[in-house]
């Protein structure tokens, strides 16, 4: 199944919602079932990581696809290192919008996958953005959080606007 991904600002309340934490093993077959359909609903939007609150299911889950690799964190927790710098950025929840956003060259995380199995791994360059960037999602964040107010107002109308035109 292909969820219907959240857009801003129209659906800005649930993709600043914080996400709760999952359950395993009470909630692992629920898990299985979003992250299949989270995948499917990243390729068809030929994202490369997507989190489970863009789909309007407030839960600590995101999917990455960078390389021909999948990847699926449940209740992760990341550290960054490294001299951040910025990065041009996108979201499939803003759609045609790219930012620069601030960001560390690596991440180590702790996480589980969808199976309840926990990993520790260290990510570089392009994934470990994608991984910033789909936590940030996890607590509620969006690209437009990190623009001055005045760039936030020209960027919902703009939003508005495109999503109003037939």
């Amino acid at each position: 199944m292909i969820y219907k991904i959240m857009k801003w600002p129209e659906e800005s309340v649930l993709l600043h919602k914080v996400s709760a934490r999952v359950v395993f093993p009470d909630m692992a077959e629920l898990i299985t079932d979003l992250v299949l359909n989270m995948f499917k609903t990243m390729y068809d939007a030929n994202g490369i990581g997507l989190s489970a609150i863009q789909v309007g299911v407030p839960l600590r889950v995101f999917v990455m696809d960078v390389y021909g690799k999948p990847w699926t964190f449940v209740n992760p927790s990341i550290t960054c290192s490294g001299t951040k710098g910025l990065q041009n950025e996108g979201c499939l929840s803003v759609p045609g919008v790219v930012e620069r956003v601030l960001r560390s060259p690596t991440v180590t995380v702790v996480a589980y996958d969808a199976a309840g199995n926990q990993f520790q791994k260290t990510f570089k360059d392009i994934e470990a953005q994608c991984i910033q960037h789909e936590f940030e999602h996890l607590d509620g964040t969006i690209i437009p959080d990190k623009l001055s107010d005045s760039a936030r107002t020209k960027l919902a109308a703009e939003q508005r606007k495109a999503r109003e035109q037939p």
